[in-house]
């Protein structure tokens, strides 16, 4: 755009300066119109640089503009991001916080409920298989804090009786039901103790054992 404004001018300078020249021509006798002549020709000369002058600093002031306009579009559309990706972070947070209260008032209960099926006698299989999906809802959230995921040796169980088995799942269930319900606090806050942090490994070990103990009871049966 510059360079064609450019040209243009100077066209229009080069014409100009033709048409003088050719007019001078005919009074080369006559000093006071040549003067005049030349006179004209300088005056042109210094409004078509005044022009040009103009032109430029429009465009240049245009130019400008339209970078800062794109800047601040560009500020805008990162600010609109961030602020619709904490926003999805927040609905993430409040939906994983309402999945884990969810599965630990069922883990408490389905806790009952085993409890009472082992004293009298009759299936421990609803409860077990509740204990066993909740605690996968708990295996999940400290495996997205603690990224070393936690393991458990099973030849502990190699022996035992379905019996002993359904003991053992019952006393694992209430000594962990405490400690996932701090858990469940901790989520709740901007910050945690890094002394809570270093226990999650322990917690999470104890709560894979705990779901493979519930799910061999529950298919025991």
């Amino acid at each position: 755009m510059f360079r064609s404004q450019s040209i243009c001018i100077a066209l229009l300078l080069f014409l100009s300066g033709v048409c003088l020249l050719g007019a001078a021509t005919f009074r080369q006798d006559d000093p006071a119109e040549a003067e005049r002549v030349r006179q004209a020709q300088e005056l042109q000369r210094q409004q078509a640089e005044r022009q040009a002058a103009d032109q430029l600093r429009k465009d240049r002031e245009e130019s400008i503009q339209r970078m800062n306009d794109l800047m601040s579009d560009t500020r805008a559309d990162i600010a609109a991001m961030a602020a619709q990706a904490e926003k999805n972070r927040e609905r993430l947070l409040q939906l994983q916080k309402e999945q884990f209260q969810d599965a630990f008032e069922k883990f408490r209960a389905a806790t009952i409920d085993l409890k009472v099926a082992l004293g009298a006698g009759t299936t421990p299989k609803p409860p077990a298989q509740s204990i066993e999906k909740s605690t996968a809802v708990f295996i999940d959230f400290i495996t997205k804090i603690n990224k070393t995921p936690a393991k458990f040796d099973s030849s502990e169980f190699h022996d035992m009786t379905t019996k002993e088995l359904g003991r053992e799942t019952l006393t694992t269930a209430e000594q962990v039901t405490p400690r996932v319900a701090a858990l469940l606090v901790s989520e709740s806050q901007s910050s945690v103790d890094i002394g809570f942090l270093t226990s999650l490994s322990k917690l999470e070990s104890e709560l894979r054992r705990l779901k493979w103990m519930a799910q061999k009871l529950r298919q025991s049966h």
